[in-house]
């Protein structure tokens, strides 16, 4: 009795002092939060939703868990179908961005940051800024956070033909909480995937540089002073472009590079993949000189050619959290598409899973736990919805792990996955 009274008092606190919050959203909590620190975070990018797996509890939190526990969503109002494109851990808070957002005053139509305890999902604040918004911007796919007053995002806007794309960086004044947007970041603004990032591409973080990919190259951005060193940036042929980077469990940094193709045009690397006269490869680079330790190329056991996944979105590669491999992925992008697991040790490569149209098209991005095993979306595609489901796979051997799937429900959108593992 005297642990629900206390309850009740702390729900009543928490309407009281949240009545002045920063979008004037009342947050009540409707049921004690579990702790989501250790495990896989499942979110909608075409529907909102956020849902969560424990691996060691090995239990599944479906359906919306934000909206459950603080009676508001994070990027829109209820009823309306919005996404969340982006999700990043920093400093013991997760980022959530929303490309849009409906009925905030002032703030009707513009994207926004929302804040909340990483470990309990409990909503701290909302972060909109002027010129923030998809009128300006286009599509908003990317967020790094570079302190909790920073962040990078990138964005692609069709423009008159041209899939313009770019950096833009928002800023909170910590004494005053005023925000600033600035659209571009010199050096990272151009055509999706010719000469700028690409869709949904991430960033590395290293020390104090950024790195990020950037059509042929990998660029690297002083996160003290938001500019590009074009000195540091790594550059392949013109007609390549870089797909992925990522750190793996080694320390090492790996980004996926895929084979020439026919880069004229503005809107040369659409949907469907490109045809890649030469090899993909991925190349090793290391994290303190930022120097190629080697480059790979990708063939399988026939010594045939690999064609990483291409196009607009990002290959969604993933390193394993206990042992040195990598997980990348082929085929065409929000299409068919193979697994394959690279072995860092003797730079072998295993094809453990191909998805075929009745499993569903391939995700956003995969994510690994500390149990050794890999997870990866499969998005069902409807008219007016989405719903994703998850492959589950043993690194180790590729074995299928159908116990852990069937503990596991499916998630509104289309998916993507983060590990809370690697923050």
């Amino acid at each position: 009795m005297i642990k629900k009274i206390t309850y009740l008092l702390c729900a009543l606190t928490l309407v009281l002092s949240s009545s002045c919050s920063d979008d004037k959203t009342i947050y009540v909590p409707v049921e004690e939060p579990a702790l989501y620190e250790n495990g896989i975070i499942y979110y909608g990018t075409t529907y909102e939703d956020v849902s969560f797996y424990d691996p060691v509890k090995n239990k599944f939190y479906p359906g919306n868990i934000y909206e459950k526990i603080n009676g508001g969503m994070i990027g829109t109002n209820e009823g309306y179908n919005g996404g969340i494109n982006s999700v990043y851990i920093y400093d013991g808070k997760i980022y959530f961005l929303t490309p849009m957002t409906r009925g905030n005053g002032e703030y009707e139509g513009q994207a926004r940051i929302t804040v909340a305890d990483a470990k309990t999902f409990r909503h701290i604040k909302h972060i909109y800024a002027d010129g923030f918004d998809m009128a300006s911007l286009g599509n908003i796919y990317g967020l790094t956070v570079v302190d909790e007053n920073k962040f990078y995002i990138t964005y692609n806007q069709y423009n008159g033909g041209a899939n313009d794309c770019g950096m833009g960086i928002l800023k909170v004044d910590p004494s005053t909480g005023a925000t600033t947007f600035t659209k571009d970041v010199a050096g990272l603004v151009g055509h999706v995937g010719i000469d700028g990032p690409g869709t949904s591409n991430r960033t590395v973080r290293q020390g104090g540089w950024i790195l990020i990919c950037c059509g042929n190259a990998i660029k690297f951005i002083d996160a003290a002073t938001d500019q590009v060193d074009e000195t540091k940036t790594i550059s392949f042929d013109a007609r390549r472009q870089v797909t992925d980077i990522l750190k793996a469990h080694d320390g090492y940094i790996y980004a996926l590079v895929a084979g020439e193709a026919e880069k004229e045009g503005d809107d040369m690397w659409v949907m469907d993949m490109p045809m890649l006269e030469t090899e993909s490869s991925i190349v090793k680079i290391d994290p303190v000189s930022f120097d190629i330790v080697y480059e790979e190329f990708l063939l399988d056991e026939e010594d045939e050619q690999i064609d990483i996944l291409s196009g607009l979105g990002p290959n969604g590669a993933v390193a394993s959290l206990t042992s040195n491999h990598i997980i990348f992925k082929t085929g065409v992008s929000w299409g068919q598409c193979g697994v394959y697991v690279y072995d860092l040790d003797d730079r072998s490569i295993n094809h453990i899973f191909q998805a075929v149209p009745a499993d569903g098209t391939c995700g956003k991005y995969m994510a690994t736990d500390k149990k050794g095993n890999l997870y990866v979306p499969l998005a069902t595609v409807a008219a007016t919805s989405s719903t994703t489901s998850v492959k589950v796979f043993r690194i180790a051997d590729g074995m299928r792990m159908s116990d852990i799937e069937s503990v596991i429900g499916t998630s509104n959108g289309d998916g993507g996955l983060v590990s809370t593992y690697i923050f």
